[in-house]
């Protein structure tokens, strides 16, 4: 009973959180503090703080491509907590004893983060309404996935905030 209370809490916390975000966000409140950060250190240290719950899906984090000189101007906190929203998504919705694949690539005087799961694929049809708020392929009483639909929206305005050094 209390594993299922704190499980429960901490759901809790992490929809209001989100829901916080989003005001703040809309209502252009979010203060940022951007500075310049090496981008490997930061996507080595959220493989580390998400091993936990890539572990209750079975799933790993690998990382097939690494970029070691790519230096960043970010708010590390809203990176962090882009890089957890895309990271547990992938574990979410990965099939069992599969791993998810990060690619760290320059891409002009950018630098592309990309993370592939090799998990259930979102319909086509849906392609362009899953960054959007309390959006869920399956909306459903019975659907097998939990979350609020708020993590990928915020993941879209946090990144359009961040700057490339």
């Amino acid at each position: 009973m209390v594993d299922i209370a704190s499980s429960n809490t901490e759901r809790l916390t992490l929809m209001i959180n989100n829901l916080l975000d989003m005001d703040k966000i809309s209502n252009g409140k979010m203060i940022f503090t951007f500075n310049q950060y090496n981008l490997m250190d930061m996507v080595d240290e959220a493989i580390v703080l998400n091993h936990s719950y890539a572990d209750m899906y079975g799933v790993t984090f690998n990382i097939a491509q690494r970029f070691d000189a790519a230096g960043v101007m970010v708010d590390k906190d809203r990176f962090m907590q882009v890089l957890a929203n895309f990271l547990s998504n992938a574990a979410n919705f990965s099939h069992k004893y599969s791993s998810v694949d990060i690619y760290i690539e320059p891409n002009d005087d950018l630098v592309r983060v990309s993370i592939q799961d090799y998990g259930i694929e979102i319909d086509k049809e849906y392609h362009n309404e899953i960054f959007t708020k309390f959006s869920q392929t399956d909306s459903s009483d019975t659907r097998s996935k939990g979350g609020t639909g708020l993590g990928l929206a915020i993941t879209k305005v946090l990144i359009a905030k961040f700057r490339v050094m």
